[in-house]
């Protein structure tokens, strides 16, 4: 019986092989139509053309055409071949005769790079042993990986417990994907997705109900925030031997446990000193040791409901922190009072405090009422805030709105709006003001925040459930080593100091005072503090973003966790194709085109609006409409 003898031709076409029948040539554009073998066409160049050959169109076809026989073969020979060699050497190799064994041999040569790579169409590259056996090892890790992946699936859909070191790779995609990087297995997380029947929403209650990452753990993967100290670190020994030179007391919130800063008072015959006392750990903690490069790195805590993101280690705060019943070390700032609040001196000092109790805002708020000492405190706050907003931008801001877990670990909005928060916030201006006169007066190099009058400045106050107000053309705080009025707040210089566990530039002018205090001399010069000031802008910048995130985040859940699809926002800006828009409710920002609204809205604006989707991952509500 006589074969059906056919002309065939190989091409190569961006480093790949094209083996088929010519069906049409172009001679204006040198260029030919080739059909393969799964009648699909593809345009080649006639410059392309490897060999034209002639083979039989049978099915009988040689199953032993293995790419590592022929590389043994050609390996030890050369390192570059040149295609037509290459080809007519696998052909008497393999005595290849009929269309489908080449189109066999072609097929492997595309998709396995193991051992060949095709440089151009007139040379091969033979990789070396070293390399086959490095692409080898990496196809078998990735067969590895995919079983892995295929297990780790199963296991999801289980509910099964997984073990964090065998599927280590399947767990550092996950976080690479809620971190928004670009290195992340997207067909491994589309396949979770597609199998389990989840979204990006959904995705994140599954990980948290079943225990396979808490939320402060998946809040930390979608904003990058460390919440893991690798150091190992020995706090310096602390002296007990001396004794407290003062008691005090803290107030702060329920959960607190990074007590920044202390307070005391005591009356004499004709005066009162009042203290602030900042807890002082520079002798604990070493000016760029790894706990201090940590901090620097980070730059401030960042709260959530869920956990704190903290600039040290559990055990570092638990030993500089003022907790009740210890003695620490503090940089107490002592006003002295006469009766009728005024202040007639001030003095900073070194000291020893042991911190009698910790006082909850709520506890404290009530106290006040009770306990002569703590109302004189708040007369001595209402008297000097009302003093410092006659010259001051701002009479008032809006509420703190903050959220908590309840005891079912449900979200919560709280609206500090106590006078409690009000007598502390003072103490702390004064604090770090009269602080902010003290180094510049004793030429003291500092960071010093500044505020221009805000000249042109619109407040617009808002009634609703929620009061508040918009302010507009505020002048810009800017931070600096020179020192100048802060019209915000009313006073004539203003440093940032009283939460050095909390904020690290604190704990830079706490190590400041720290030096002058004890020997007149300085731990930092102006060029010091200018460069940690460029060199730690940045980093700040990206730390407030993400604590603004991280709060958005936790807001949209709990709209989320509550069904809540309706409410009412306020325009505070327009833009040419949007609005920006504020809910109270939540204090939060969010844009939305004007496209999806019917009517036109100028700034302050009330709107009545519904959604049907809160998107965790991208931090926005989407589907808005108005409800008119």
């Amino acid at each position: 019986m006589t074969e059906d003898i056919q002309k065939y031709s190989l091409f190569i076409k961006n480093s790949k092989f094209f083996f088929g029948r010519i069906l049409k040539r172009d001679s204006k554009t040198r260029n030919v139509e080739l059909e393969l073998n799964n009648q699909k066409k593809t345009i080649c160049k006639i410059k392309d053309l490897i060999l034209e050959v002639s083979l039989a169109n049978s099915s009988t076809t040689n199953n032993n055409i293995e790419l590592s026989d022929l590389w043994s073969d050609l390996s030890n020979k050369t390192q570059i071949i040149s295609t037509n060699e290459f080809i007519n050497f696998a052909l008497n190799k393999y005595e290849i005769s009929n269309y489908f064994d080449l189109d066999n041999l072609i097929e492997k040569l595309n998709i396995d790079y193991t051992f060949f790579k095709i440089l151009n169409s007139e040379s091969i590259y033979i990789n070396s042993k070293e390399v086959v056996e490095k692409i080898n090892l990496k196809k078998i890790s990735k067969i590895n990986n995919q079983n892995l992946n295929k297990e780790f699936i199963n296991k999801l859909k289980n509910k099964s417990k997984i073990d964090h070191i065998k599927y280590s790779s399947q767990y550092d995609n996950i976080k690479k994907f809620f971190g928004g990087k670009k290195q992340y297995d997207k067909k491994f997380i589309n396949r979770i997705n597609e199998e389990l029947n989840l979204n990006n929403n959904s995705f994140i209650y599954f990980l948290k109900d079943n225990n396979y990452f808490s939320m402060e753990q998946i809040i930390a993967m979608k904003f990058n925030l460390e919440n893991t100290f690798l150091y190992n670190f020995n706090l310096s020994e602390i002296n007990k031997i001396n004794p407290a030179e003062i008691s005090a007391f803290t107030v702060d919130d329920e959960n607190t446990k990074d007590y920044d800063d202390a307070i005391s008072i005591k009356f004499h015959d004709d005066y009162v000193l009042i203290s602030v006392h900042i807890t002082n750990f520079s002798n604990l903690i070493d000016y760029m040791s790894e706990p201090e490069i940590f901090a620097r790195n980070n730059m401030q805590t960042i709260y959530s409901p869920y956990g704190n993101y903290n600039l040290y280690s559990d055990e570092i705060i638990e030993q500089i922190s003022l907790i009740k019943n210890n003695i620490k070390d503090v940089i107490s700032i002592v006003f002295k009072v006469d009766k009728e609040y005024k202040i007639l001196s001030y003095e900073l000092k070194k000291n020893r405090i042991l911190i009698e109790e910790n006082y909850s805002y709520t506890n404290f708020e009530y106290l006040i009422k009770k306990n002569q000492n703590f109302q004189f405190l708040k007369s001595f706050t209402d008297y000097h805030r009302s003093k410092r907003l006659i010259n001051a931008d701002f009479a008032e801001f809006n509420n703190d709105i903050s959220l908590f877990l309840d005891a079912d670990q449900k979200l919560q909005i709280k609206v500090s709006n106590l006078e409690s928060h009000k007598v502390i916030s003072e103490l702390m201006i004064l604090a770090n003001s009269y602080t902010a006169d003290f180094m510049q007066l004793n030429n003291i190099f500092s960071i010093y925040r500044k505020q221009d009058e805000s000249a042109n400045l619109i407040v617009d106050s808002i009634e609703s459930d929620n009061p508040f107000k918009f302010f507009r053309n505020v002048s810009p705080i800017k931070v600096s080593t020179d020192n100048g009025p802060h019209c915000g707040l009313g006073v004539d210089n203003y440093i940032q100091f009283t939460s050095p566990i909390r904020r690290y530039h604190d704990s830079i002018i706490m190590r400041q005072l720290n030096s002058f205090l004890d020997c007149k001399d300085i731990f930092f010069s102006k060029e010091d503090l200018d460069n940690i000031l460029k060199s730690t802008n940045s980093k700040l910048e990206i730390s407030k973003n993400k604590s603004k995130n991280v709060y958005k985040f936790c807001a949209l859940k709990y709209l989320l966790d509550n069904c809540k699809y309706e409410t009412d926002v306020h325009v505070y800006s327009v833009l040419k194709n949007d609005y920006i828009i504020y809910l109270s409710e939540l204090n939060i920002f969010d844009l939305v085109s004007k496209n999806q609204f019917k009517k036109i809205y100028k700034i302050n604006d009330k709107i009545s609006i519904k959604y049907d989707f809160i998107d965790l991952f991208n931090l926005n509500i989407r589907n808005i409409e108005e409800i008119l």
